[in-house]
This record gives C-alpha cells, sequence and structure tokens, in this order.
C-alpha cells in the first residue's frame, strides 16, 4: 500500500472511491439531517390558531391561558408572532426515545440511502455497515424532532427565562450536547437528578433504574436561581428558645479545620471558669476579641445546664428566607411516579389515561426555583397536562398568577391496547384538556378565594 495513502486512510480520507468518504473534524454534536433540521425552524408557516370549532383566536393575549392541539412546530411559529421573547419558563417532558416509538420525521423525509451517504458509508459495506447504523438512526430521528423546536423555544424565553427538559440515559448525553449548542454550554445552570421511583424493578435484567434528570438552561446569564421554601425538617433543628425575643436557634460547631496558631486559645466558661480548648488540629472560629463579643451578647451555648463544651448559636432568623435548591431531588420532595398515576386516578378514575405522568409535585419545585409568581410558563410536550395542573395548584397555594401555554399532538389513544380509554378520550390531546378542566374544578372547590381566571384555558386548535 502506497505510504500515503495509508495516512489519508488513517486520516478519515480515502484515496479510493468506495471506501470512506472525506470527513471534517470538528468538534460538536452532528448527525445526518441536521441543516434539515435548522432549515425546518427557520422556515415559515401560515398555520393560525383557531377555536375548537374552528373560529380564529389571534390576536392570542399574551397572559391568556390556552391549551392547543396540534404540531409544536407550527405552535411554536405562531407564538413568535405573539409571545417572543415573553415566556419565563419553558418546560417539556419530550419523548424518551426507548426505541419502540414511531418515526419522528416533520416535514422532510430522508430516505435510509441518504442517511447512509451522509454518514460517510461505504456501499460496499453492506449489511454490517448499516446494522450499525440503526442505533444511529433513531438518535438521528430524535434529534430531528428537537433540534428546531429547541432553537424555537430559545427565541420564545424571556432574557430572565430558564428551559427545564426532563430526560432519561438514552438521549441524555445528546441532549446535552445539543442544549449546549442551542442555549450555550455557559448557561447551563444544572442536572437535576430526580428520584422517580420508590421501588425497584425485581424482574429487571440489569440494573433497576429509578431515576431521571432535569436538564435546567437559561436563556441569558440574567436568570437567577429562586430560593426553596423552608420546610418542617430544615427548621427542625432549630429547637432552642432562650425567651430573649432573638427567636429560635440551634447549636453548632465552633472549631474549623483551617488551623490558625492566633485562634487556638482557652476559652472561659463564664458560669463555672472552666477552661475549653478546640478539639486536636482544629481551632475556634473567631479571634480573642470576636470570642469575647460573642459571649458577652449571649450568643455561646454552654449547654443546658450552662456547664457543657461551648457552641455558637445560630439563631432561625439570621438565615436566609428560603432553601438554596440542590441537584438531587428525591421523591419526598419532587414526587414519584406512583403519585404521579394517582393524581391521574383522582380527576379520571383510571390510571390508563396516560402512561407516564410527571407528578404536579416535580413541576412545582420547578416552578418555585425558576421564576417568580407572575411567571408564562410553556409546555409544547403536554401530554397528560401536568405543566398545567402544576401552574394552577402552584397559584392557589401561594396566591401566584403565573399563566400557562400547552400544546399537545391530536395522536390518537391505541384502541387496541386502549379501547375504552380511546372510545371516552380518542386522542391524547383530548386528555389534555380534560385534565386542566377537571383540575380547575377541583381545585377551585379545594380553594373557593382562587381567582376562577387562573383555572379556565382557552381551547384551541392549529389550522
Amino acid at each position: 500500500m502506497d505510504p500515503s495513502a495509508e495516512s489519508s486512510a488513517h486520516e478519515g480520507y480515502s484515496a479510493r472511491p468506495g471506501q470512506w468518504a472525506e470527513a471534517s473534524e470538528t468538534y460538536g454534536l452532528t448527525w445526518p439531517g441536521k441543516r434539515a433540521a435548522r432549515r425546518l425552524a427557520q422556515a415559515p408557516t401560515r398555520c393560525r390558531f383557531v377555536s375548537m370549532d374552528g373560529e380564529e383566536i389571534e390576536p392570542v393575549s399574551l397572559r391568556q391561558n390556552l391549551v392547543i392541539e396540534g404540531d409544536s412546530l407550527d405552535a411554536l411559529k405562531i407564538l413568535k408572532r405573539t409571545h417572543l421573547a415573553s415566556f419565563d419558563v419553558v418546560c417539556i417532558d419530550p419523548p424518551y426515545n426507548g426505541g419502540t416509538t414511531a418515526d419522528y420525521r416533520d416535514n422532510f423525509h430522508r430516505p435510509q440511502a441518504e442517511e447512509d451517504r451522509a454518514a460517510g458509508l461505504a456501499g460496499g459495506r453492506g449489511g454490517s455497515a448499516r446494522a450499525g447504523t440503526s442505533a444511529g438512526r433513531r438518535h438521528s430521528l430524535w434529534l430531528d424532532l428537537m433540534y428546531p423546536r429547541l432553537h424555537l423555544a430559545r427565541e420564545l424565553l424571556a432574557p430572565t427565562g430558564v428551559i427545564a427538559v426532563s430526560i432519561d440515559d438514552a438521549e441524555a448525553p445528546r441532549l446535552r450536547m445539543l442544549l449546549d449548542e442551542v442555549f450555550g454550554e455557559e448557561n447551563h445552570c444544572a442536572t437535576i437528578v430526580w428520584e422517580k421511583k420508590y421501588a425497584p424493578a425485581n424482574d429487571c435484567r440489569s440494573f433497576s433504574v429509578v431515576h431521571d434528570y432535569v436538564m435546567l438552561y437559561s436563556a441569558s446569564p440574567a436568570f437567577r436561581r429562586r430560593l426553596l421554601p423552608r420546610s418542617e425538617s430544615a427548621n427542625r433543628p432549630y429547637r432552642h428558645d432562650d425567651a430573649d425575643g432573638r427567636g429560635p436557634y440551634r447549636a453548632s460547631d465552633l472549631s474549623v479545620r483551617t488551623y490558625h496558631p492566633a485562634n487556638d486559645y482557652p476559652l472561659v466558661n463564664p458560669l463555672t471558669g472552666t477552661e475549653h480548648r478546640p478539639p486536636a488540629g482544629r481551632c475556634w472560629g473567631h479571634d480573642r476579641a470576636s470570642m469575647n463579643r460573642l459571649i458577652e451578647d449571649g450568643r455561646i451555648y454552654w449547654g443546658a445546664d450552662g456547664t457543657r463544651s461551648p457552641q455558637l448559636k445560630r439563631y432561625l432568623s439570621d438565615v436566609q428566607d428560603g432553601m438554596v435548591p440542590t441537584t438531587l431531588w428525591t421523591r419526598d420532595v419532587a414526587g414519584h411516579t406512583h403519585a404521579a398515576r394517582a393524581e391521574l386516578k383522582a380527576l379520571f378514575g383510571t390510571t390508563a389515561v396516560f402512561e407516564t405522568p410527571k407528578p404536579v409535585q416535580l413541576i412545582r419545585r420547578l416552578l418555585q426555583v425558576s421564576a417568580d409568581q407572575d411567571a408564562m410558563v410553556l409546555d409544547f410536550f403536554a401530554g397528560s397536562g401536568t405543566t398545567g395542573h402544576a401552574v394552577m395548584r402552584q397559584n392557589a397555594e401561594d396566591g401566584g398568577h403565573r399563566s400557562c401555554v400547552l400544546v399537545q399532538l391530536g395522536e390518537p389513544i391505541d384502541v387496541r391496547r386502549k379501547p375504552e380509554v380511546a372510545r371516552e378520550f380518542g386522542t391524547i390531546a383530548e386528555v389534555t384538556r380534560q385534565r386542566v378542566r377537571r383540575a380547575g374544578e377541583a381545585l377551585r372547590a379545594e380553594f373557593p378565594e382562587l381567582d376562577e381566571g387562573l383555572t379556565r384555558f382557552t381551547e384551541a386548535r392549529i389550522e
């Protein structure tokens, strides 16, 4: 073999037709069809929103609650006319691409042969080469679905807005790279691990997966995360109270590991005269002068009987009015799939209307850390309508005035698998509509003072 030809082959080039096509080396996520997906996001639409009986409802009010039946790509393009840079939170739970879903193609078609050519596969490699692309083709179809929609979602986000995308391990690596490209790696806020199940699947052949991810990206560095409300468990350690008007406090360690000789001194209990020294290898967290001021101000705890080792009094009134959110959301604080199904059963009398709902508690927690009480929320993979339910519930709980836009494709419910549900509702979009109707009624009964307008959704479709 010619040495130059061998060198070219190793670099991804071919001097002979039918082997490897020329390959450019670049960093980033790419797949066959990416250019077409980008063009799809930029292509205009002639669609419009109409009421369910066909009457046009444009222009849409900026603060109007909407539940829209139709393709999310068209809906996002229509919303650009009235909601450009307006949404504070985009919260989506897209298809997870487990390998059993249908083709995700939009308004363009790419045959397998074209995919093979775009991927640089040699025609002479035959079945083995094509078999190796089956997983890649599935990932490509999923990326075709997500890429244009995420681009449009970015345009709809306010400068201080954030997008939250739920995902599992199947597409998490590609979703992270896709979000990095669309929103910027520097705008990655967090990847939250959500504990979605409380029991392992005993029939699982490998590890039992009990978590999903929620990836948060901001529209710009102007986004600021909010604090979570302090929980009863977070306040429980503040159990002491000297009845001096300062309120409850907890006792915490006075020593630190960052040793400084000047802070290694005996501390005298003013009640007993006993000397106390910091543990070996540690020192006090305050110098002598600061420590004396704390003692004089009654901010040192000497135990219930006044004879114990010194500790610092940390008052509840001095801590932040809330808790910094972490990236691990356990089922007790963010709900789980069993609770999500129970919520559906309470509204529909069955869990069969939707297979993979998210719990209201999870979406409420996202709302709490992402935006204020007047936020505008968008979900263009609305599914069973959990986001709409969560927005109404959060408004009822904290007196907020959030508004919400839901979009769901009118995908038929499989009559063979769910004959009774298919006969009653017909499509997933009808399930979405029914969810927000029934949840609104239930919340108005539970919270009689709730503004009725916050629980009403204008129902529309795309024409």
